[in-house]
């Protein structure tokens, strides 16, 4: 119950919410199927919180595995409505595997949105599964961007909030989706606006338990970094 309203507060002030939401709510629904609620169903929490869309599952750097999971995952869950826009995250082992797998979404149907997630890789790579710059630019100079499609950048890689002005030049993507502000704050890491910042492990979300309030402003500041890198003007309403 508390997860839920948190995530209703979310959703007064951002109209898309989508980062971990199935992954965040299986649990709740797994632990709902062994107890009480054997009839749970996977859409239970993006309905609970009035969610717009979900990401679907995907394996990092595995083309095919991502395939298979997103494509069963949207099965599954369109065989129970068709309310929720689907996101599905592009991966490949080369370039070859990842424009495969971005053929196929782009073509699949019951895709409304695509994420291209961060490289986790600690040294920089030409290959457009390793460098999100090269990926936009290759999407735009071949033609392969469906304007149909809603386009997201998910999470901030090797060169965090500094990639971000090289992707202002694409109009065509829609967002980007980050913890790393506020984590790193939490954690009491400034994000510097004009240079790099210490890369330190970061815990998952969920476990980040309750945050030090003498850290909000840390963390405001992180995330006006994170809106002034990416050229967002986007207000955020004043919380009442």
């Amino acid at each position: 119950d508390d997860a839920i309203r948190f995530f209703r507060q979310l959703r007064r002030i951002h109209r898309d919410l989508m980062t971990e939401l199935l992954e965040l709510g299986l649990p709740i629904e797994r632990a709902a199927r062994q107890e009480d609620r054997p009839d749970a169903c996977p859409l239970d929490v993006p309905r609970a919180v009035e969610a717009e869309e979900i990401i679907l599952p995907d394996v990092m750097g595995d083309g095919p595995a991502t395939v298979r999971a997103s494509d069963d995952a949207a099965a599954e869950l369109l065989r129970v409505s068709d309310e929720f826009r689907l996101c599905a995250v592009v991966h490949g082992a080369d370039d070859n595997e990842w424009l495969r797998c971005y053929a196929h979404f782009v073509s699949s149907g019951y895709v409304s949105a695509v994420a291209l997630p961060a490289s986790r890789r600690k040294e920089p790579s030409g290959e457009l599964s390793g460098n999100r710059v090269a990926a936009t630019r290759h999407l735009r100079d071949h033609s392969l961007v469906d304007p149909k499609l809603t386009y997201r950048l998910l999470g901030l890689g090797r060169s965090g909030h500094l990639e971000l002005p090289k992707q202002r030049e694409h109009a065509w993507i829609s967002s980007v989706d980050c913890a790393a502000p506020v984590i790193l704050g939490a954690m009491g890491v400034r994000m510097n606006r004009n240079g790099p910042y210490e890369k330190v492990p970061t815990p998952r979300v969920e476990t980040l338990g309750d945050i030090d309030p003498a850290l909000f402003p840390l963390i405001r500041d992180n995330i006006a970094t994170v809106r002034q890198a990416a050229g967002c003007r986007i207000t955020i309403r004043a919380p009442r």
